[in-house]
């Protein structure tokens, strides 16, 4: 079973664990502060209340007795300099108020002013002559009713005049300054919590995290084929223990992959080499190869390939290829081949020439030994390769860093490639000179083919371009005409709807100042059904104005297709030319006798601005979605697939293509395309329709526009009985991609007008 894992490494969660107990502990300890902060406050406030109203209550009775309405009031003023006083007033027995520290309330019926709802709890302790102290409002607010004897008759053994004294205190600000102080204790904590996480955040760091992740990143590179990497952690605990024995276990299997890599890439290169040698054809190539391969067999520092050349009585040895390290590259570009006389003489015999140690050798002659010891050579290994054609060709193996003793394997080595070399070399020189002569003939035909096909283009274009060119002109003019009675009733319809308002509330101005009306002009609104009218009108004005909008849409679709014959580039946006094109054939696409109708289905991602031939990109859209139509028609034996299960659609997608392109992809799921007709799908004159119904230029115009005219792509994806799709790639800067590919064309001395094949795929 898989071992399960702590989601979060132990450095972030045990300071968070910490901090979250900290946190609740912070929050069991506010709500606790708080709740006896709060009790703390309304005790007190209760026995302050009720202290204050006994007193109050008291001197009230007192200073009544004598008469001191005065006395009275100054007793009740100064209750207002407790700020937690919210008001207190003194009712007598029929409910007035008589004092009060709010002075609007005085002289005041109790049951017009706010302190209505007290009626019944001042009546109840007026009859029963006991005070009250209680907290109300949520606990926030403390209220005492006390009795106040105002005066009794001699001999009354119940006062017959009470009234109540009302004393009210505001609890809210004391219980908002306990939360504060108690919030503020709560952080205090909280700040401790966070300094003592940090302090084991840091102490993890420092003493595990980072040692662990060490070993952890070390693990990773090692997995990743970074065998030299060691952790070299010291120390004496686990950490430091695992560390050394990670080393130690990566010092072993380097050890042994670099053993079984040396051996598997000499066996895998002579096998690429002796592949690469047999079968390629081309000499340059298989030269390269050759020295390359060489050089990482033997693991030397440099590897050439010379050709012996004669001519007349010059001899020479001529470099045709080499491989070395690129940082010896300018220390060993001089190779004093034709100073070496002796050295000469070795490389053009049979046998192998070695040399093991410039210093102590004496194969060669002093002045040959000098001249190499010179230019930093030490060892040597040659052997010459003879070929069908009697040419000879020298392989050299070098080494200039280090001495080197040639085994013997590398010697025997040495001779079996040279010997498939011979023959590679002599197949390469056969298979180029067949090659020039069927290049020569093949060079004559595609001349010729290239000189009907632009004939048959330049026909074809020059056809539909004066039949477009025609119909632009049509277009452009039916738009304009069409555009200036559709501009006139289109500005006049806010008019007209601006002038039924005002009649319309003309009417309701009518009907609400003679309700009664009269007789004639009654039975004429019933029968004119005045308010449907009224209800209906302003939607037929509404449908009116939609109608005119519509058309203005045609118009300035037209408009934009009419474009066909415009010839410089211009920046568009290519969804436009699009839902041009959608709107010209929208006629097509509603229903017909034989299928329903066809939906449109629009894709379209964000692509910047294209600087192209427009109405030359507009046809193109014309004649694939228009062929997509005829396809979709022609489906007469799944009338009742396609209604039920399948409705017949295109789908038109925009995107942008990795190589800066933008796609636009046209696909129908109509019956698709035979492999037969694909291959053929752009050739001039092509068609599959009867005669009359298309002349086989749409396509192949298309295709021209595409890759010519704009030096895109125009691709053809259909599967029988699945549907066909038109992937049209368009650089986003077409100007300087033409541009490009004429001055390539005209460097090779082709025709600046880049022809290529069509791209068809199953």
């Amino acid at each position: 079973m898989p071992t399960k894992h702590f989601p979060l490494p132990l450095r972030f969660s045990i300071p968070m664990v910490l901090v979250l107990f900290g946190g609740l502990i912070s929050a069991f300890s506010f709500q606790r502060e708080v709740a006896y902060s709060n009790s703390r406050a309304e005790r007190q406030t209760l026995a302050e209340a009720k202290f204050a109203a006994d007193q109050t209550s008291s001197s009230l009775e007192y200073l009544f007795r004598k008469g001191d309405v005065e006395g009275a009031n100054l007793v009740v003023s100064k209750l207002g300099g407790n700020q937690m006083l919210r008001f207190a007033a003194l009712v007598d027995e029929k409910d007035q108020i008589l004092l009060s520290t709010k002075y609007e309330l005085r002289d005041s019926p109790i049951q017009q002013t706010p302190l209505r709802p007290l009626v019944p709890a001042v009546q109840k302790v007026r009859y029963s002559l006991a005070g009250e102290t209680f907290l109300t409002e949520g606990n926030n607010v403390v209220r005492s009713i006390y009795p106040v004897t105002l005066g009794a008759k001699q001999g009354e053994i119940r006062p017959s005049k009470v009234g109540s004294l009302v004393i009210e205190y505001d609890l809210t600000e004391v219980k908002q300054r306990a939360n504060s102080n108690a919030l503020q204790r709560s952080m205090e904590s909280t700040v401790v919590l966070v300094l003592l996480s940090i302090g084991v955040w840091f102490l993890f760091e420092r003493t595990v995290t980072r040692r662990a992740h060490l070993l952890e990143r070390t693990s990773e590179q090692f997995a990743q084929g970074n065998l030299g990497v060691r952790t070299e952690l010291s120390g004496s605990d686990e950490i430091a223990q695992i560390s050394s024995a990670f080393d130690r276990m990566a010092e072993r299997i380097q050890i042994n992959q670099q053993e079984l890599k040396n051996l598997a890439d000499r066996r895998a290169l002579f096998n690429q080499l002796a592949a690469q040698i047999r079968e390629s054809l081309e000499l340059d190539q298989v030269l390269n190869t050759s020295v390359q391969a060489i050089r990482q067999l033997f693991n030397i520092d440099r590897c050439k390939f010379l050709w012996y050349q004669v001519d007349g009585e010059i001899k020479e040895f001529k470099l045709s290829c080499v491989s070395t390290d690129i940082s010896q590259a300018t220390k060993l570009s001089y190779y004093p081949i034709q100073e070496l006389p002796t050295l000469q003489e070795k490389f053009l015999k049979p046998e192998i020439f070695r040399l093991d140690n410039l210093e102590t050798d004496q194969q060669l002659s002093e002045a040959d030994r000098g001249l190499l010891l010179m230019n930093g050579f030490k060892s040597l290994l040659c052997t010459a390769v003879h070929t069908h054609s009697n040419g000879i060709g020298i392989i050299v193996c070098e080494h200039f860093q280090n001495q080197h003793t040639w085994s013997d394997d590398e010697v025997e080595l040495l001779a079996t490639v040279a010997d498939q070399l011979a023959i590679a070399i002599s197949q390469a020189d056969l298979y180029q000179s067949s090659r020039n002569s069927a290049g020569t003939a093949a060079m004559q035909a595609n001349k010729l083919q290239n000189t009907l096909a632009e004939l048959q283009q330049t026909q074809a274009q020059l056809i539909h371009t004066e039949k477009m060119s025609s119909l632009g002109q049509l277009v452009a003019g039916v738009a304009h005409e069409i555009n200036n009675p559709v501009s006139f009733i289109y500005g006049n319809l806010e008019c007209a709807k601006d002038y039924l308002d005002n009649l319309l509330f003309l009417v309701d101005l009518y009907e609400k100042s003679y309700p009664e009306g009269n007789s004639t002009i009654t039975t004429f609104t019933e029968r004119m059904d005045l308010p449907f009218v009224i209800e209906d009108f302003p939607k037929l004005m509404e449908s009116m104005k939609m109608g005119a909008e519509r058309i203005r849409q045609i118009v300035l679709s037209l408009r934009d297709f009419s474009r066909l014959d415009e010839a410089e580039y211009k920046t568009v946006n290519i969804h436009d030319g699009l839902d041009s094109t959608v709107m010209m054939l929208k006629h097509r696409l509603k229903n017909q006798s034989d299928r329903g109708e066809i939906g449109v289905i629009r894709e379209y991602r964000e692509i910047p601005p294209i600087t192209c031939h427009a109405g030359q990109l507009n046809q193109v859209f014309m004649n694939i979605i228009a062929n997509a139509i005829d396809a979709i028609d022609e489906q007469h034996n799944r009338r009742q697939r396609e209604a039920d299960n399948d409705p017949v659609q295109i789908t038109i997608e925009t995107s942008l293509t990795d190589d800066e392109h933008a796609r636009i992809s046209i696909r129908d799921n109509g019956p698709g395309i035979p492999e037969t007709v694909k291959q053929k799908l752009f050739d001039p004159f092509f068609t599959t329709k009867e005669i009359g119904k298309g002349t086989g230029l749409g396509l192949s115009i298309s295709y021209q526009i595409v890759t010519e005219k704009h030096a895109g792509r125009l691709v053809c994806l259909s599967t029988v009985g699945e549907g066909t799709e038109f992937q049209i790639d368009i650089p986003l800067n077409v100007e300087q991609q033409v541009k490009e590919r004429q001055q390539a064309a005209a460097a090779l001395g082709e025709s600046p007008v880049i022809s290529q094949e069509p791209a068809i795929s199953p």
